[in-house]
């Protein structure tokens, strides 16, 4: 007897003479809802404090929510492109739409774009993710008030019917009620972490310039400038080795690296006394500085950027991730099949000399086969 999984979308094939035992577990696709967030969109009259920077969209509402409620401060959706009541906004983040933090001071406002799209969407943890779905925005009327209510499609309870995008929500949302303006759902079940884009960020690490401009004694291997670990080793005489990325080419601060722009070495004191000299090695296998934050996967390649910390050059590493609900698993089914009985060469005391072989192994149900 065998027992195999095949894939849900095979169902329908046969397999011999193999019995299904379970068929695959399929989930009901729900939409998730996050925070009601105000909105600021293009308009053809705005003030200018309304209108930050040359591209920006109006925010002379928002600032005027903000001045009636009392309220210090708001993430906000800013649309690069009007949109309708019950229009769904999705796209490419800092193209077609961004969230900016406005904070009032005062009588003044300011207005910074956060880097990367987060939310208040965290799903029910028999929830999961479905590919290239990322929270979206629907322009809702809560009163005299313009709203971008976030919400993410998700599976829930099994595996989806399909992965190629076009999802319908089954039934209520998670959770049925929407929120108040500006806040957050909360859902009273265990939950992800919260569904947003994060950089990863590991500790600044000491560079190697390729070409670099720094005196011959603070360089390596030749034409590396390493001005800041050569430093290091002069000043801690029981430091043996040090971590070290060398650029394949002269870079400046704010210059971004891959792992095909740079060589991981370890930069090593070698001789004694007068002889003693600093050389690096390649390193056998990569080293990573990256702080992983729970729930979170990434989602790009590492990049290298180049800093500047108390006048010299260093690199930090960092990983565009994804927060939230794992991705849905694949559908399966299981089945049990059998194949052909076959006889059993096996030792039994008194077995006829003419049935034994291999040193007393018994034929008899063999041959008689």
């Amino acid at each position: 007897m065998a027992l195999f999984a095949a894939a849900g979308t095979a169902m329908a094939q046969p397999y011999g003479n193999a019995r299904l035992v379970s068929p695959p577990q399929y989930g009901q696709i729900k939409m998730v809802l996050g925070a009601a967030r105000l909105v600021a969109q293009p308009a053809a009259e705005c003030s200018a404090e309304g209108k930050p920077w040359t591209s920006a969209p109006c925010f002379d509402p928002i600032f005027a929510r903000l001045r009636q409620t009392g309220e210090t401060s708001a993430t906000v959706v800013g649309l690069f492109r009007p949109a309708l009541d019950g229009e769904v906004v999705r796209g490419t983040y800092g193209y077609d739409f961004a969230l900016f933090e406005v904070t009032k001071q005062g009588a003044k406002f300011n207005v910074s774009k956060i880097d990367t799209q987060t939310s208040a969407v965290r799903a029910p943890q028999d929830c999961f993710s479905l590919p290239d779905e990322d929270v979206l925005y629907r322009m809702d009327r809560r009163g005299e008030v313009s709203v971008a209510q976030e919400m993410l499609a998700v599976v829930c309870g099994g595996a989806p019917r399909r992965t190629y995008g076009g999802y319908m929500a089954q039934g209520a949302s998670i959770p049925a009620q929407e929120p108040p303006v500006g806040q957050a759902p909360k859902l009273n079940v265990p939950v992800w972490a919260t569904t947003e884009k994060r950089f990863l960020k590991g500790e600044r690490r000491y560079l190697a310039n390729k070409d670099g401009d720094c005196p011959k004694d603070q360089r390596v291997d030749g034409d590396y400038c390493a001005s800041a670990a050569v430093a290091l080793f002069g000043a801690q005489s029981d430091l043996k080795e040090l971590d070290l990325i060398a650029s394949e080419r002269r870079v400046e601060e704010g210059a971004t690296l891959t792992d095909k722009d740079i060589d991981q070495w370890v930069l090593k004191r070698k001789g004694k006394g007068a002889k003693q000299k600093l050389e690096a090695d390649d390193r056998w296998f990569a080293h990573s500085n990256l702080e992983a934050i729970p729930g979170c996967t990434p989602v790009r390649d590492t990049t290298y950027r180049v800093v500047r910390h108390d006048g010299q050059l260093y690199v930090q590493e960092e990983v565009l991730a994804q927060c939230g609900a794992p991705p849905a698993p694949t559908p399966f089914a299981t089945y049990e099949a059998y194949g052909d009985e076959r006889p059993v060469a096996q030792f039994k005391p008194g077995c006829p000399k003419d049935l034994t072989m291999l040193s007393n192994i018994c034929f008899d149900e063999v041959i008689a086969y």
